[in-house]
Formats: structure tokens, C-alpha cells, sequence
């Protein structure tokens, strides 16, 4: 099994006393600035491979005409489409991925995802997310999955300065109150 195609290092933490500077201040001076909206995140699907068909289900992954495609893990992606073409999709990965290279299951309704942008969101999540979110080591289109305040939940940067979290439903009320603490609203 090689190297994703998809991944990068989960951390470019530069080392010294000032590399947290600018950041510290960012999370002091965090203000109403910062948005937090619940977005229907239309169809969600998981794709999982079989650890010995990781690269034949990376190739209907990317075929499969998603809106996005995130990977999660070697071999597991989380392919996101609109309402529309909610159907159309998981027809579309059952008919081209059958059981012996790997999995579909719709998440569609198990997931609930935040938007959270502004000017000082990358200090909002940096108060409860245990990731490096500089923009070098957390770029834009980057994903990984973490925990804000023990829940777990899937990260990925759309702009400098904007998150979108995609949270189990069952959490998403504590989720977003705890968002909304930290972004002092």
C-alpha cells in the first residue's frame, strides 16, 4: 500500500518560543467576527476499500463525479454531492464498486456540517481542535478528522479563513453550542 494521493503531513509545527505568537494573539482577540451556520450537507457518502484494492477504489472514487471527495483515511473517502444528484450518485458507486474491492454507506442523514469562517476562525477551532491549523500545515482543501471537545468530527479548510466541520447529528447541538462559546457569541 503507498502513499495517498490525497494526503499530506498532519503537522508542520515550526518549533520556538515565537511560533506561537501571532497565534496566542489571534485566540485572545477573538470577536464576533466569526460566523457559525449549519449547512445540509446534501449527500454524504463513505467509500471503504479493502486494504489489497485501495488503488482500483481510488479510481471509481474519482470517476464517480462527486462535488467533493475527501479522504479520511487510506482507502476511506467521504464523497460529498448535492440534493439533486443524491440518488444519482450512490446508484452510481453500487453499480461500479461491487463487494470484493469495498463498501458504500449513505451518511447522508448521520451527518450534520458547520460552516465556520470569518476573521478569527482558525483561533475559534485552535481552542478545541488538537491540529496545527497555520495555513502551511492546514492548507485550503486540506481534511482531517479530529475531536473538538471529545466529539468527534471531520475538518476541512475551504478558505484561509473558513472551516466547514462535519459533526455525527446526535453531537451536532453540543457541537454548536461549544462553537459558539468559543467564538464568544
Amino acid at each position: 500500500m503507498g502513499r495517498s494521493r490525497w494526503l499530506s503531513p498532519a503537522s508542520l509545527i515550526r518549533m520556538g518560543v515565537d511560533c506561537m505568537s501571532d497565534f496566542l494573539t489571534a485566540l485572545d482577540s477573538v470577536n464576533t467576527q466569526v460566523s457559525i451556520q449549519a449547512l445540509n450537507p446534501g449527500g454524504l457518502f463513505q467509500v471503504a476499500a479493502w486494504p489489497d484494492k485501495v488503488a482500483s477504489v481510488a479510481d471509481i472514487v474519482d470517476a464517480a463525479g462527486a462535488l467533493s471527495i475527501m479522504e479520511i483515511a487510506p482507502g476511506r473517502y467521504l464523497l460529498e454531492t448535492d440534493k439533486e444528484r443524491q440518488t444519482e450518485l450512490h446508484e452510481k458507486l453500487q453499480g461500479q464498486l461491487p463487494q470484493t474491492l469495498g463498501t458504500v454507506t449513505d451518511l447522508s442523514c448521520a451527518r450534520t456540517c458547520f460552516t465556520v469562517s470569518g476573521h478569527g476562525a482558525a483561533a475559534v477551532m485552535a481552542k478545541g481542535l488538537p491540529l496545527d491549523l497555520h495555513l502551511e500545515a492546514f492548507p485550503v482543501g486540506k481534511v482531517l478528522q479530529s475531536a473538538i471537545h471529545e466529539i468527534a468530527v471531520v475538518v476541512r479548510r475551504t478558505q484561509a479563513d473558513q472551516f466547514d466541520v462535519f459533526v455525527y447529528k446526535s453531537f451536532a447541538d453540543s457541537l454548536l453550542h461549544w462553537l459558539q462559546q468559543a467564538a464568544g457569541q
